[in-house]
């Protein structure tokens, strides 16, 4: 009677049919069939040709590595966050059509000809996001292991995990740091509104200080879904966040110290819900030092896309090695455009807001005008956005956008514009100067 496969067995012989059955007709004829008690005699049959080898090998390394590690990759995080597969290309483009402004009329409003028949310019921007994250990883496994693994059905499983659990978990640790990067350079960079809530210690927790960030973190999150507003966002665009696109991030500490049926209580959801909107992660890229607390983002925030993942594999000969490689290609990046809240303990300091002087501004064009803002350096979060207004200006089509954008409408008869930027965080650290307006280019 045939001994029972173990569970280890089972496993290695489905993965070897499943690439069998894929194999061309020319190679299973010279191959038998994998079945439960021919290990042996398939892996013999197996290494007498070595395109038939060969055939088998990229077919296990395409079809079944490849795809543990994408399921395996659902472990990440991060990865709820991605938005899918781009085509082959370096770039997303990112279109945010903003509000227009809306103005009181009456009937004896009097309308001149380009008011009538006149183009209002398209407030429509755009971001664009690259490839940024390109990485390969390599595992080589020896001839001798790879006849091993042809004498049994177990020792096959074997060795396919030892592959997949090298190649994947490199990988998987590299791409869950781009992601977290993503929230340190938003951190760093003062992209993210700042909220301030009181900081814990695990170690004694002070229940009233926690019940009162609640109420903070459940202001904000409705205060997204409520209005549209420019305020939470870096463009300054006017963006609504639905509560079922929002979703927070936090370390498990802050998670422990919270709890999440208080935490749930800020998304008015009931707890099995929410633990589809809360995402631990163990750090936020460096961040968590510098008194950072947590994220509460736009699902739209996190731009991760996907340009392709890739396995490939060589034989070196020499060395009498299977040298396997995986390879990633992404875009790691965030929405200017999307709300990102960031829980901090502390807020720096606006020290100053520079616009720079001598600018100039053609007609008929977009310009940015060119302004800067520093901190005072302390531990914190920060907002480095900044509010813009003009004045001095005939012609109703000149308008500046959110982000600093200045167009000129062609009927501007001004010589100067005066532009003024105001820090979103400090609105006494101000700058305004007078921008020279040129003929269209």
């Amino acid at each position: 009677m045939a001994t029972k496969l173990t569970a280890n067995q089972e496993a290695g012989l489905k993965k070897a049919s499943s690439v069998y059955k894929n194999m061309s007709a020319n190679a299973r004829a010279l191959i038998p069939e994998p079945t439960e008690s021919n290990a042996k005699a398939f892996g013999e049959a197996m290494r007498k040709y070595d395109p038939q080898m060969n055939e088998f090998m990229n077919g296990m390394v395409n079809r079944l590595i490849y795809g543990w590690t994408r399921n395996a990759e659902d472990k990440n995080p991060f990865a709820i966050m991605e938005k899918g597969t781009i085509e082959y290309g370096y770039t997303v483009d990112e279109a945010y059509a903003d509000a227009l402004s809306v103005e009181d009329w009456t009937a004896c409003d009097s309308e001149d000809f380009s008011e009538l028949f006149g183009v209002e310019p398209a407030r429509v921007y755009v971001l664009f996001h690259s490839i940024n994250f390109q990485k390969k990883v390599k595992a080589s496994i020896s001839d001798r292991l790879m006849r091993r693994a042809f004498t049994d059905w177990g020792e096959l499983n074997d060795m396919i995990a030892r592959i997949v659990r090298t190649l994947y978990s490199s990988m998987l640790g590299a791409e869950r740091k781009a992601a977290a990067s993503l929230l340190a350079i938003a951190h760093e960079g003062g992209f993210a509104y700042p909220l301030k809530i009181n900081a814990f210690d695990i170690t004694a927790v002070n229940a009233d200080e926690m019940r009162a960030n609640a109420i903070f973190e459940q202001a904000m999150v409705h205060r997204l879904a409520v209005n549209a507003s420019r305020e939470y966002n870096y463009m300054g665009v006017s963006t609504l966040t639905n509560i079922d696109d929002c979703y927070i991030f936090i370390t498990p500490e802050y998670m422990a110290a919270q709890g999440v049926e208080v935490l749930a209580m800020a998304f008015n959801m009931d707890k099995a819900e929410f633990l589809g909107h809360v995402i631990e992660v163990g750090d936020f890229g460096g961040a968590e030092d510098d008194g950072c607390i947590g994220f509460i983002v736009d699902r739209n925030w996190f731009q991760i896309w996907v340009e392709g993942r890739q396995m490939t594999y060589q034989y070196n000969a020499a060395k009498r090695n299977w040298n396997y490689f995986y390879f990633s290609d992404a875009i790691y990046s965030f929405s200017q455009f999307a709300n990102c809240i960031e829980l901090v303990s502390a807020k720096k300091t606006i020290t100053g807001v520079t616009v720079t002087a001598s600018q100039s501004a053609p007609k008929c064009a977009a310009t940015q005008i060119q302004a800067t803002i520093t901190n005072g350096a302390e531990a914190g979060g920060w907002y480095s956005k900044l509010n813009w207004s003009i004045s001095g200006n005939t012609s109703r089509k000149t308008f500046i956008s959110p982000f600093g954008l200045l167009y000129v409408g062609a009927d501007e008869t001004a010589s100067s514009i005066n532009v003024t930027a105001t820090s979103a965080q400090d609105k006494t650290k101000t700058s305004t100067v007078a921008v020279t307006i040129t003929a269209a280019a």
